[in-house]
């Protein structure tokens, strides 16, 4: 789930772990064709550490704004592990701002099972 952060309502996306056997490079996140791009780009399990990024698609007036998150999977008390994390996306652009100089609006991540 991504929220806040300037979106106009939450970002509810089911992913996949394929494998957390090691910290290889053979850990992968899969993410069915979805709307915003959604993909993760990185897991480490030795450290918990994940990261991504999603597509704001643009409309006829504005363009698409693309954000970063950054994120760490913990252990919960009831013997799950969630991942907790953030993102920073562009603001909408004003007048005279691009989405490139446009302040940054910072939202939450959370991954975890269903």
């Amino acid at each position: 789930v991504l929220s806040n952060g300037g979106l106009m309502e939450d970002i509810v996306q089911t992913a996949s772990v394929l494998s957390l056997g090691s910290a290889s490079s053979s850990n992968r996140v899969t993410v069915p064709s979805n709307p915003s791009s959604l993909q993760f780009s990185g897991l480490n399990v030795s450290n918990g550490l994940f990261t991504g990024s999603f597509v704001i698609p643009g409309t006829a007036t504005e363009a698409g704004r693309k954000a970063s998150f950054y994120g760490q999977l913990v252990p919960t008390p009831d013997g799950q592990t969630s991942g907790y994390g953030y993102f920073l996306l562009p603001q909408l652009p004003e007048a005279g701002q691009s989405a490139t100089t446009a302040p940054k609006l910072s939202g939450a991540v959370l991954f975890g099972p269903r």
